[in-house]
Order: structure tokens, then sequence, then C-alpha cells
């Protein structure tokens, strides 16, 4: 260790500078310019974003709205309490500041030179490491009381005695608090070095193949799983992504489903699901956004979005991304949205070919797995991949089995899928018409399904005339109506439901294993027949399995 790491523990500034209230002004997402670092602890809101004009603040999801909290400067970096989330840490010009209120008011607590990041652990949150370097050493510093005092936890001169270096990128694992990876450049280079106890003692981790003359801009390591470790390396505009299984000594470079050319300079996971994001740089077109859950391929998220900047951060909590960098303004959106994502490969010519864009609606999510099977959900419901075979996912069954407490039909509703699971019980299914053999059969009110995969003899429901038109129209099930629809899990129920702008509707539903029809009577002819956004409730009852 060298003399320097033994001493360097940092002096607080004598007079330290309180930096008075901003003056509140509240300002939406795009006017928010010249990006330089978010503040996302990974969990719950609220969330900062660090600009040229100062922090702003945003208390709870959807992010639209921001207010102003100081006007400090130029902040390029910031990271707050994962525990206590109106704490923060922030570097500004030479300055590392704290504050215990959101960022209205901030106390400077020392000089630092070069700082570019700050980060920490949620298994730790009192720990802040800051990182960056001076062009003659690349540093990363260590506070162990919520940025308060400092000391050195990584020189370069102890590791490559290499002029010209930087910290470019730094990783805190969620998990284990004391495992850091930090990505270095040096001339005409670069490589990762990794700590297992907070910082004591560093090693240079294995290269990935082809990078001997790239730089490490970024990296990130899975919350869910340390072993899981993503990193980019880039020179001249162009770069290499590699991934490792095993925390970093082997790697794999992934370009399925990427561009042919491209640098990676943003790396950040959904919390929730483990899955890496990263943003995506190719020479001279706009920048984009990629996701991979299986660490094999990739799916772009949002594909027709502009304005995308350098700079990524995943909010866990809701499911939102944040974008933006000097020159791209703040750009927010949902990682569970209509059209964030492509039709998925193995679904692409069913949803063209059976009017899956009526029917099914736009996808909210990436393909995924249904327990064995390849998925992907929308709007309107979720497809599946069997084999060869492509079927609808039985969304209803499910919802109302777990007796989800969400509106059916419109919000409010009279109905919820609680509602749905007590008319669903056996003894609610009607008996067989007499003389019944299996099939369908015309009965007073409708058709008699009875409640059998093969449509054999045995109790059912009733389905209504205006369903059961609908449900036999073949532009309305392609596939026909017990593969596209499924079974009717209940009788039809009147319901009394909020339709947005529309107002107070009275309507009939009628819950099926993959579908809810609803039936307004004040509706255009060709619109009162209708299914219900079940794709959209699942993916609020359970956003893991669609995120």
């Amino acid at each position: 260790m060298s003399p320097r790491r033994q001493t360097a523990l940092i002096a607080l500034s004598t007079a330290l500078l309180a930096v008075p209230s901003a003056s509140g002004v509240q300002v939406h997402t795009p006017a928010i310019k010249q990006v330089r670092a978010f503040g996302v602890t990974g969990g719950a809101p609220p969330v900062y974003v660090a600009s040229a004009s100062g922090l702003y603040r945003a208390a709870s999801a959807p992010y639209i709205t921001w207010t102003k909290r100081n006007s400090v400067g130029t902040i390029v970096a910031i990271s707050p309490h994962p525990g206590a989330s109106n704490s923060l840490v922030y570097y500004a010009g030479s300055t590392l500041y704290r504050s215990t209120d959101g960022g209205a008011t901030a106390t400077g607590v020392g000089s630092l030179p070069g700082i570019t990041m700050l980060a920490r652990s949620p298994a730790a949150p009192a720990t802040v490491y800051a990182a960056g370097g001076t062009g003659a050493e690349a540093d990363i510093y260590k506070s162990a009381d919520d940025g308060m005092t400092w000391a050195m936890a990584y020189s370069s001169s102890d590791m490559s005695g290499f002029d010209a270096s930087y910290i470019l990128s730094l990783a805190v694992d969620s998990r284990n608090p004391a495992h850091l990876i930090a990505g270095q450049s040096v001339y005409h280079g670069g490589f990762l070095v990794e700590s297992l106890d907070s910082g004591k003692t560093w090693h240079q981790l294995p290269a990935q193949s082809g990078t001997t003359l790239e730089a490490p801009v970024a990296v990130g390591i899975n919350p869910l799983n340390s072993s899981d470790v993503w990193a980019s390396w880039s020179v001249m505009g162009s770069g290499m992504l590699g991934h490792s299984r095993d925390g970093g000594h082997t790697w794999v470079a992934v370009t399925k489903g990427l561009p042919a050319s491209f640098s990676v300079y943003a790396i950040a996971f959904d919390g929730l699901t483990g899955r890496v994001y990263v943003e995506v740089s190719i020479p001279n077109k706009t920048n984009r956004i990629y996701a991979s859950r299986d660490g094999t391929s990739f799916e772009q998220f949002a594909p027709g979005a502009t304005g995308i900047g350098t700079l990524l951060a995943l909010v866990t909590t809701g499911g939102y991304l944040l974008s933006g960098d000097p020159s791209t303004p703040l750009w927010v959106r949902p990682l569970i949205g209509s059209k964030n994502w492509a039709v998925a490969a193995p679904f692409a010519a069913y949803y063209a070919a059976h009017s899956g864009g009526l029917l099914l609606g736009d996808t909210i999510g990436p393909s995924t797995h249904c327990g064995a099977s390849l998925c992907q959900y929308f709007v309107k419901g979720r497809l599946e991949q069997h084999g060869a075979a492509i079927a609808y996912g039985a969304l209803v069954r499910e919802l109302q089995d777990k007796q989800v407490l969400l509106p059916v039909g419109g919000n409010p509703s009279t109905v919820t899928y609680k509602t749905l699971h007590g008319l669903a019980v056996p003894s609610k299914r009607v008996p067989p018409p007499p003389g019944f053999h299996g099939g369908t059969a015309r009965v007073p009110g409708g058709t008699f399904i009875p409640y059998s995969p093969t449509l054999a003899v045995a109790p059912g429901h009733v389905v209504p005339p205006y369903f059961w038109h609908y449900m036999t129209q073949p532009s309305q099930a392609p596939g026909g109506w017990l593969h596209d629809i499924g079974l009717p899990l209940t009788e039809a129920i009147s319901a009394t439901v909020t339709k947005g702008a529309l107002g107070q509707r009275t309507i009939s539903l009628q819950a099926f294993g993959n579908v809810v029809l609803t039936y307004d009577p004040k509706n255009a002819p060709a619109y009162r027949v209708e299914r219900a956004n079940t794709g959209v409730d699942y993916a609020t009852a359970w956003p893991r399995a669609v995120r």
C-alpha cells in the first residue's frame, strides 16, 4: 500500500458552505436540460436529477413534474440514501455537499479532486464511494458516515503505475456491500479492478477478449445476483459489451439483438426482475436502449423513441426508466407501457396474421417466460409459445383465482376479479339443457357452453347473444373462440363503471378463460362488445411477471 493511501484522509473545509433554499419552481420533464447525473436509490421515490442548472426532485411517479431544489451550479454526481431518501450527497465544482431535506438546503463537507460518480449499496447505506480522477491518477474515496468524512480507498498508483488514468465506471454490490468493481482507463486501454473488502485491497479482473486497447466505460452488478456482471469497453466510438456469470472472471461478448457497431456508456438493472438495460450509442444515429433478461440476447426498449441520452437510471418501484445527458433533455418512460416493446420474433407472424393489433392491443412488456414457455404481454392479453403452437394465456382465470382487487371494465367499477372469483365457483355453474350431448346448445337467454375443454357434457354457463355473435366471428377469434377466448368462467353480470371522459356507464360483462368481454349499449354498434384490458390488469397485479 502506498504511503499516500495510508495518510489520505480528506480534510473538511474550514468554512462550510451552506447552499440556500431554492425557489421551488416546478418544471416539466423536457424542460430539464444538460442532465449530468441521476439520484435513484433503486427503490422508491423521490428521484433526483442533477443538471447544469441545479438539482431537481420528483416526489412520486410518473415523474412528469419536478421541483427545483437549489442552484449550486453544475452537479456531476449524486447519491441519495437508500433508507432515507431526503438525505443525499452530491458533488459540484470540487466540493462535496450533504443535504438532509431533499436538497432544499445543503452543506459543503469537503473537497475532492475530479469526482465524476458516487455510489453506494442499499445493504450498507451509510457507506458512500466517490470515484473519478485527475488524469495523472485514478482514485476512489470512501465515506463510512454518509459523506461527512472521506478517506482514499483506491489509487491507480497502487495497481498500475500508469499515468493519464481515470475511474470511468463503478459498481457496488447491492447484496454484498463489501464487493466493488471499477473500470479504470490508462493510456491506450484500461482494465477492471475488484475489491471484496470494502476497498481495503484490490485486484485486477481478467480482461474481456479483444479489449486490450479499450477502456471499461460502464460496469454493473445485478442487484439480484452478485455473480451476474456486465461491462462495456469503448475506444474511438466503437465498443464491446461483455457478460460474466462468475463475477467478472470470465467474459462472453453479447451482440445478439444489438446493432452491428455500437458503444455502451451506461448499464442499469431492473431491481424487480434483474433484467439488464443498456444505453447503446450508434455512430451517426440516435441513441437507443436495449434490455436482456437471459444474458444472451437483447430486445429494444421503446423502439420508436428519440431523444435518448447516454445516461441511464431505473426506478424499481413502479418501474420507470430515466435518460438524458449534457446535450439531451430529461426523458422518462415506464417499463410497462403501450408500444414500449416490439412484438417478439416468435409471436410476430401470428400477431400480424391474427389481427393482434386489434384483438390484443399493443405490447406492454418484453418477451419473458411463463413457466417453461416463452410469452409476451399485451394490453388485452398474453401470447404463449408451446412448441410450434401459439396459445393465449389464461390471464382471467389467474386473476380471478387470486381474487385480485382490481376494477373490471372501467375504473372505478362495481366488479373486481374477486367478484368474478365468487361467481366462478362450481356451484354457480348451470346444468346442461335436457338432451345435451356435448358441444354447445341454444338455450333461452343465449348459448350454453359446458365447463369442459372438450365441450363434453358438464355444467357450464350461458353466453348472451351479443357475446356469442362476437366470439364466433372469424375476425374476432381467428383461431376459434375456444382457442382465443376460452371457456366462460361466469354468467354475464351487470356492472356500473366509469369510462374516463365518457363518464359513468352501466355495462354487462362476462369472464372467459383468456378475456373479459364487456357490452356497452351506449357505444356505437361496432364497439358495443369489447375486450377488457386484462393484460394491463395482470401487469398491475404482478409487474415482476411482465417486466
